[in-house]
């Protein structure tokens, strides 16, 4: 058989043609040459979490929990809806400061939020996110390293590397072992140090 029609094995983990970014493997090659670090070994181990879903009824201010929807989390002043927190799952977490929230629930249009992300601050903190919110939680939060990561998932790169981890017809989601798997290029301490 000529060698032209030999083909490795696919992949378990494979994707769709949809997902594929030449950028994507681009920053995959380079991984197995050591330019680069997963994700996994940036965030903490129990550091991949979706919000949890239930049941949310609103009530006044002074009874309830701030719930922010992925388009609160994105607004220049977050506000949410105010809902009653007994209603709320008990591991359910609030959100930290200097955690990275990442829409987590959408298409791949351009102006999407879907792969988009922020670092949180004072006016998100102790509030909850939706169930299509995904938070990172950073082993070193403050850290350059951190921080450097944080930028290239904002980057037009890092939404592409993002979105390239997504399972799901229509309304996609991030499958959590691509996502720990994602290569972050590294650069130089002084680089590092600059964009952090």
């Amino acid at each position: 058989m000529r060698s032209t029609f030999l083909v490795d094995a696919p992949e378990c983990r494979a994707l769709r043609a949809l997902n594929y970014s030449p950028a994507v493997e681009s920053f995959r090659r380079r991984a197995k040459k050591g330019q680069s670090i997963r994700l996994a070994d940036i965030v903490h181990p129990d550091g991949f979490s979706y919000g949890n879903m239930f049941k949310s009824l609103d009530c006044e201010p002074q009874f309830g929990i701030e719930y922010l929807s992925q388009s609160d989390m994105f607004a220049a002043e977050p506000r949410g809806r105010v809902v009653r927190g007994d209603l709320l799952p008990a591991d359910n977490r609030r959100i930290k400061k200097w955690q990275i929230l990442i829409a987590g629930a959408g298409t791949l249009g351009q102006s999407e939020l879907y792969g988009r992300c922020l670092i949180t601050d004072r006016r998100l903190e102790g509030k909850h996110a939706c169930s299509d919110a995904l938070a990172l939680t950073l082993r070193e939060p403050q850290a350059d390293m951190g921080l450097y990561t944080y930028a290239f998932l904002c980057s037009r790169a890092g939404i592409k590397c993002l979105r390239s981890t997504s399972y799901g017809t229509k309304v996609l989601r991030f499958r959590s072992d691509l996502l720990a798997d994602l290569p972050i290029p590294l650069a130089d301490s002084a680089t590092l140090k600059r964009v952090a």
